[in-house]
């Protein structure tokens, strides 16, 4: 993990791809939990409701790199938190999704819930015809920062907010609109497979760019975090397209 800034309530640190945020029901022994602990010991010492999850704000998943909040004691962990539900918090992500989205700019708005095929967290969009598959708000917000020629594919590099912070929120998001996140191996489709295979791309590739938000009383800061190179690297594969 990089330390991106520190005060004696909180940290943003910029979290690699391939690292889990806390340990799950497998009781992981290498998280970005773990890597807290050993770094700031005196956390754990702290009365936490969640001691399993101590100061964790927010989640990115495992295969998602970029920035993450974690707070240093429970107050601020109850202030920040509020500050999510209530949408004081900015968060800016870049993904790159196989097809050419149009229109350049819009929003995703849908309920999701659980989808209870098998055992694992993958979320699905709520049928609104359905009573019983009722789930909860979701917004993500979107434009387009460039398109690419790859082969005869047109993919997107977009730029994400997300307004509500659910459960594999953007992933869902942009499947519903099939634009895939190219490397996803969940939530994909058949062309979205073909370019992940054909980039031996694993990872899905999402990014959280940008945080914003009140550190503490009337101080207000931005944070950014670069690409990581093996995204920077895939990049480097396509060809900027722009329609004549």
């Amino acid at each position: 993990m990089r330390i991106i800034y520190e005060n004696k309530n909180l940290v943003v640190i910029d979290k690699p791809a391939g690292l889990l945020v806390h340990p799950t029901d497998k009781n992981e022994k290498d998280t970005l939990m773990h890597q807290i602990s050993e770094k700031w010991p005196e956390i754990k010492k702290h009365n936490w409701q969640n001691p399993s999850r101590a100061g964790i704000v927010h989640r990115l998943d495992k295969d998602t790199s970029g920035l993450i909040i974690i707070a240093k004691n429970p107050k601020k962990l109850e202030q920040l938190q509020e500050k999510f539900k209530n949408h004081k918090i900015k968060k800016v992500y870049y993904a790159l999704v196989a097809g050419k989205v149009e229109p350049k700019c819009g929003k995703i708005i849908t309920q999701i819930l659980r989808d209870k095929k098998g055992k694992s967290v993958k979320q699905k969009i709520s049928n609104f015809n359905l009573s019983w598959e009722k789930g909860k708000e979701a917004q993500t917000n979107y434009k387009v920062l460039n398109y690419y020629k790859y082969k005869n594919y047109i993919i997107s590099l977009l730029e994400l907010e997300i307004k509500t912070g659910r459960t594999h929120q953007i992933r869902a998001h942009l499947k519903h609109k099939n634009w895939p996140i190219i490397g996803d191996q969940i939530y994909t489709n058949k062309l979205s497979k073909k370019i992940s295979k054909d980039l031996k791309l694993s990872r899905q590739f999402l990014h959280s760019k940008k945080l914003e938000f009140e550190i503490e009383k009337d101080i207000n800061k931005v944070f950014s975090s670069p690409l990581t190179q093996d995204l920077i690297n895939i990049l480097d594969n396509f060809i900027p397209y722009t329609e004549i």
